[in-house]
């Protein structure tokens, strides 16, 4: 299949905008993420810190309900078809990086949903990445990424379950982004179950085939 020649530039840009930015000096605070114009049924919603009593271990009221674990994966963008993904791991990026997800594109405020059963786990906000999303799968054996949100979907909590095809958010260019679209990654959790420590794999395999990994 071709790749519509619109479609390689855009991802060229988004490569381009990410390898020029400049490292940020250690003493500089980051940049705020500028909150956006949000339209109706969608709302950025910042982590609450530590749970109290009341909300339980994810900041529910109660237990998450219970999810099953699924063979597939969905294309988490909406209206993005498998043939349309273009492999973009491993790209050069800033300060020496490597491109350690898929480039998703779409135009902004594009639903963006849960390619998987699972729960969600944190809800985090960075120069780099913008407004994100951190989802265990149901196996919590890995965690799914998802960043330059727009915002988050309205009533989306950290502890969350949520199901295969659940609204979980927006396209956006929060962060670095330089261009409308979704930065998606598929990390393999250690023992710990840190969301912040996980080894990172190819997604495009799997986004391509429609298999969840296992």
């Amino acid at each position: 299949m071709k790749v519509p020649f619109y479609f390689v530039i855009a991802l060229a840009i988004v490569a381009l905008g990410n390898f020029a930015l400049l490292p940020r000096p250690a003493h500089v605070a980051p940049a705020a993420t500028e909150r956006p114009v949000l339209p109706h049924g969608a709302t950025v919603t910042r982590a609450s810190g530590a749970p109290t009593q009341q909300q339980g271990r994810w900041g529910l009221i109660g237990p998450s309900s219970p999810t099953r674990a699924s063979a597939s994966l969905l294309v988490p963008v909406e209206g993005v078809s498998r043939a349309e993904l273009v492999d973009t791991w491993g790209q050069a990026r800033s300060e020496g990086r490597t491109h350690q997800g898929i480039d998703i594109l779409a135009p902004e405020m594009t639903p963006v949903h849960a390619v998987a059963d699972g729960r969600i786990v944190r809800f985090f906000e960075s120069a780099r990445g913008g407004v994100t999303i951190y989802q265990f799968d149901a196996s919590e054996r890995y965690v799914f990424y998802y960043a330059h949100l727009n915002s988050r979907a309205r009533g989306l909590a950290e502890g969350s379950p949520v199901r295969q095809g659940d609204l979980i958010g927006y396209v956006g260019m929060t962060g670095n982004a330089p261009v409308p679209h979704l930065h998606f990654e598929i990390e393999r959790l250690t023992d710990e179950k840190h969301w912040w420590e996980a080894d990172a794999v190819n997604p495009f395999p799997f986004l391509r085939d429609g298999v969840a990994p296992g």
